[in-house]
């Protein structure tokens, strides 16, 4: 009769193990949620300032000379913003912002601006839905008073090193 039930006990705990799957919030080995960026925490400043340039060049029709002057500018911020996450020092976050985006302007087209800040229009849009999808309650998070901690936010700065899109100008 112990043997039996030990059986069973161990055929319980066997099926319940496969039902479990790759753990909460994963599917077919992605995470959900919110770990934006992290995947690239591990790749080099140069391949992902590379992956970003070639993603925007793709979209906005970058010249060789523009690419490699926009590479730079992204290795530069990327490289700036892993620097300040360690220290953190948030003032050199900005200032790398500010670096960039007034690289881009004297590197891009007119044309190309434009074609960024309808990027940018469409991923604030899309990300304000999501976020609306997210909030049971159908709140935005500007209209939950108190939800996202100054740390949050600071947080969520961090993870746009790693993420495109950077559009605003």
């Amino acid at each position: 009769m112990k043997t039996i039930s030990t059986i069973i006990f161990s055929i319980l705990i066997i099926s319940s193990s496969f039902g479990q799957g790759k753990g909460r919030g994963m599917e077919n080995g992605r995470s959900h949620g919110n770990n934006k960026g992290m995947g690239n925490k591990n790749i080099s400043s140069e391949d992902l300032a590379k992956k970003q340039t070639e993603r925007l060049s793709s979209k906005i029709n970058l010249t060789t000379e523009q690419f490699a002057k926009v590479y730079q500018l992204k290795l530069t911020r990327i490289q700036t913003f892993r620097t300040a996450k360690e220290s953190k020092n948030n003032q050199l976050k900005k200032d790398a912002n500010q670096n960039y985006k007034e690289g881009m302007k004297q590197v891009l087209t007119v044309e190309q601006k434009e074609i960024l800040k309808k990027l940018a229009k469409e991923h604030k849009e899309k990300k304000r839905k999501k976020e609306d999808n997210n909030d049971p309650k159908g709140n935005s998070d500007k209209t939950k008073k108190g939800t996202k901690s100054t740390i949050e936010k600071e947080d969520h700065q961090d993870e746009s090193e790693d993420n495109e899109p950077d559009f605003n100008l």
